[in-house]
């Protein structure tokens, strides 16, 4: 039997405009990301309101980036976050947790 190990690692859950993904993707491109997770439609209420997800346009539409990232990666990555969250809105959720690559 081969021996599995965990990784410890970062969570990192980025809630924003559909339309602003876009510009996330290319953050973590940036800061070489190998890959993330994207769920393209997400409902829920927030200080902007309820975002529903049946509008026509990305307008209404709130989309959810998961990312597992290295320490360094979010150190580099985290102010860049901070300051698109701030013009655009959305929320960063970041959380310790261990990974298991095959």
């Amino acid at each position: 039997d081969k021996l599995v190990l965990m990784e410890n690692a970062k969570r990192v859950e980025i809630i924003a405009g559909a339309y602003d993904m876009r510009e996330i993707i290319r953050l973590l491109e940036k800061a070489g990301s190998d890959g993330y997770t994207l769920i393209p439609e997400v409902r829920g209420q927030g200080e902007r309101g309820s975002r529903d997800a049946d509008g026509l346009t990305e307008a209404f539409k709130n989309s959810m980036l998961i990312w597992v990232c290295t320490e360094k990666q979010w150190d580099d990555l985290r102010e860049p976050l901070r300051l698109f969250v701030q013009r655009v809105g959305g929320m960063v959720i970041v959380s310790d947790c261990s990974i298991l690559r095959h």
